[in-house]
This record gives structure tokens, sequence and C-alpha cells, in this order.
């Protein structure tokens, strides 16, 4: 969603048996202003299994969704003792969000719900503890 020249939203859990687990994100768009938009995809599971999958980047590149921001957003779905080495495209800086499981980033150990801002590095590595969820943005 990108709320432009102003959108009014909120979030529910219609469900009153089952928990929701939301995340949401909020990335600055790269200029103020624009129409509103909104859009909704569903990304195969699979598709994240032991790699990096884009999410969301400027030009809707890999089946992503287009958003009015320089940066990159993946998500990963790593099995225990899996790992991965990603070098930073858009810039030296990136944020790893952990949403399930624990994993490992230069000797960092982080857990479900746990966030690590990446500064003036070029490459980053992580390998999951357990199995494990996560998102990483890649920031200008």
């Amino acid at each position: 969603m990108s709320a432009g020249a102003g959108i009014r939203h909120s979030e529910y859990n219609p469900s009153q048996d089952e928990p929701v687990h939301l995340l949401q994100i909020w990335l600055e768009p790269n200029a103020t202003g624009g129409e509103p938009s909104y859009v909704e995809q569903a990304f195969a599971e699979h598709q994240a299994r032991g790699r990096l999958q884009l999410l969301v980047s400027p030009d809707g590149r890999e089946g992503s969704l287009s958003a009015r921001q320089h940066g990159l957003l993946y998500r990963s779905r790593l099995t225990a003792r899996e790992g991965i080495a990603h070098r930073l495209e858009v810039g030296d800086n990136g944020y790893l969000h952990v949403i399930r499981g624990r994993v490992e980033v230069e000797g960092y150990g982080l857990g479900a719900g746990d966030g690590l801002r990446i500064e003036n590095e070029p490459q980053i590595r992580f390998s999951a503890q357990e199995d494990a969820e996560l998102l990483l943005f890649d920031l200008p």
C-alpha cells in the first residue's frame, strides 16, 4: 500500500479463535506525494526455501511487488544448519528481521522478533540454528 496523498487503513484479525501473526512494515518512499495505491499478492512458500526470495523492488522484477523505494525486501525460510551469504545490491546497509526460529549472523544470535541493523557491510552471512523464517531489507 502506498498512502500517497492519503489513505486510511486498519488491520484486524477476523477470526474469533485463531491468533494473528502480523508484521507491519513501513518503507519511506523515494518521493513524497503521488497517488495512493494498493496491491496484494501471494508468494509461493517453496520459492523462499533455502534461498532469498525477492518480495519488493523498485521495478517489480522477478515477480516482486513494485514500490516507490530504491530498497529491496527479501524473505527466506531455512532449515536448521542451513546458511546463506548475500551481497547487498543497493548499498552497504540493511536490516535483518527474524520472523520465526533462530539464526546466527557473524557470531550474533537472533531469535523470533529480533532484528539486526547492518551498516557499511557489502555482504551478510547468516545461518539457521533451528528452522527459521526471516526478512532481509537491502537499503540505500
